[in-house]
C-alpha cells in the first residue's frame, strides 16, 4: 500500500470515534447493508464486530455505503467467535494491516503519519457452567492475548509500508486500542488503585473473570 495522499483527509487521534458491537451472525449478507444502514445515524470511525460467523479473511468495499468491511473466521466453519472491523471511508485509506490473530482476536493497524494506531477486536469465550474449568479456561485465553500484547509494544510496532526504512526500531507513537467483548463484570471501581477501570462501571458486581481481567490489565499498566 502506499502511503495516502497528503492533500486528503487528515485525522487526529482525538477526532477518531470507536465503538463495538456483537452482531450474532453477518450472513447472509443482507445482515451487512441492515448494519451499514444503521451506522449511517452515526459518527462511528471504527466499529469493532464479533461473532461474524464468516469463513477466511479478507475485505471489501460495501454498496452504497461509507464503511470497508473487514472480516476474520475460520477457514474451515462459521464458528460464531469470528471477530472483525467496520472502518470508514475517511480512515479507510489508512489501514496499513488486518490480520486474524486466532479465533477470536483479530488486528487492524492503522498508519497516520508518526502514528500508529493497532486496533484488537476481542471476543472472549463465554462463561461455562462449571467455576473452576471456566476460570482456566479464561486464564488461558488471557494468556495468549498476552502474548499478542507483549508483542505489540507501542515503541517497536512498524508500519507495512515503513518497513524498508524502519529496520525493526518501530515508531515512537505506537498506540492499541482493545475493542470487543470479554465476558466479564467488572463492576465500579472499588478503590483509586483500580485505574483500568473508568467512571461509567455498571453495578457492583464483579465475577471471578472480571478479578482475573483486572489482575490481567494492572500487571500489563493498560
Amino acid at each position: 500500500m502506499e502511503q495516502p495522499d497528503q492533500r486528503m483527509f487528515q485525522p487526529r487521534l482525538d477526532q477518531i470515534q470507536v465503538a463495538t458491537l456483537n452482531v450474532r451472525r453477518l450472513s447472509p449478507r443482507e445482515r451487512l447493508m441492515e448494519l451499514q444502514e444503521s451506522l449511517r445515524r452515526t459518527h462511528v470511525d471504527i466499529l469493532a464486530l464479533k461473532e461474524l460467523r464468516w469463513k477466511g479473511t479478507g475485505c471489501m468495499d460495501l454498496v452504497n455505503s461509507d464503511y470497508r468491511f473487514f472480516y476474520a473466521g475460520s477457514e474451515n466453519t462459521t464458528a460464531p467467535s469470528g471477530t472483525g472491523f467496520f472502518v470508514s471511508s475517511r480512515f479507510a485509506p489508512y489501514v496499513d494491516a488486518f490480520e486474524r490473530e486466532n479465533d477470536r482476536i483479530s488486528r487492524l493497524d492503522l498508519w497516520m503519519g508518526e502514528h500508529i494506531i493497532r486496533c484488537f477486536s476481542i471476543y472472549a469465550p463465554t462463561s461455562s457452567s462449571f467455576d473452576a474449568e471456566d476460570e482456566e479456561q479464561y486464564s488461558k485465553f488471557l494468556e495468549e492475548f498476552r502474548t499478542l500484547l507483549q508483542q505489540s509494544n507501542p515503541h517497536k510496532i512498524c508500519s507495512n509500508r515503513r518497513k524498508q526504512w524502519c529496520n525493526g526500531a518501530g515508531v515512537s507513537k505506537g498506540h492499541i486500542l482493545l475493542l470487543g467483548d470479554f465476558n466479564a463484570k467488572l463492576g465500579k471501581k472499588e478503590n483509586e488503585a483500580e485505574i483500568c477501570i473508568g467512571q461509567y462501571g455498571y453495578d457492583d458486581v464483579r465475577n471471578a473473570r472480571g478479578r482475573l481481567l483486572i489482575e490481567f490489565c494492572e500487571q500489563l499498566h493498560l
